[in-house]
């Protein structure tokens, strides 16, 4: 395989660049393999601009049967977030909590937006065509704290390693994850993609997040 970490000349979206350009964003390749390689485990390998593992998830849920928690850790496997799933829920829920403890505050939660009936969005589909254009598909909605608002939205597919972030006070974009290439003409697998995160936001946060939409969009 080629190597999967982003070249130095990597080209990012002009609308992730910081203001007057100051600020540079953070590139990194996602690889949905565990950095522990170990049969019976899943997870991510994540790479900054220099190559370097900058985050990690090793899941052993598949081998001992566990609860479903996950935990996304640095380069150098120190706990960072610990993602819950609520059991039972209609809407595919995943709360994230800081470090290795589900005691405290909860940091952020992930859901499914609630679907209209078919007819309805069939009616809304059309309305937004007539209108000039039709709306992304929102795949998941990110809540922060206890709030009762979604702050971010993914937008796209995920599946198709094709979409963004979006905050939705302002509309801007503050990630994106597309198709890793190795030149101009030649994509890689996707179980290795890029993503960059916007200057000023918890690249963490945006990973913790891509754990959360893998287990979502796969049904897990």
């Amino acid at each position: 395989m080629s190597r999967i970490y982003p070249a130095a000349n990597s080209k990012t979206s002009p609308e992730l660049v910081g203001e007057c350009g100051r600020s540079s964003p953070s590139i990194f390749t996602v690889w949905k393999r565990s950095s522990m390689n170990l049969q019976g485990t899943d997870g991510f390998s994540v790479f900054d601009e220099h190559g370097q593992l900058a985050f990690r998830v090793d899941n052993y849920s598949r081998k001992i049967g566990g609860c479903g928690d996950l935990v996304l850790m640095d380069g150098a496997g120190n706990t960072l977030l610990t993602l819950v799933p609520e059991v039972l829920s209609m809407q595919r829920v995943w709360n994230a909590y800081e470090g290795d403890c589900t005691g405290g505050g909860r940091l952020f939660s992930v859901r499914k937006p609630w679907k209209f009936p078919t007819c309805l969005c069939l009616c809304l589909c059309l309305m937004s065509t007539f209108h000039g254009g039709v709306e992304p598909e929102v795949e998941t909605e990110v809540f922060m704290g206890d709030s009762r608002w979604p702050e971010y939205s993914v937008e796209g597919s995920f599946e198709r390693r094709s979409c963004c972030v979006r905050k939705i006070s302002t509309g801007d974009v503050v990630a994106k994850i597309s198709r890793k290439r190795v030149n101009p003409t030649v994509l890689l697998e996707e179980e290795v993609f890029s993503l960059v995160v916007k200057p000023g936001l918890d690249n963490g946060f945006i990973m913790g997040l891509i754990v959360v939409l893998d287990r979502i969009c796969c049904g897990l």
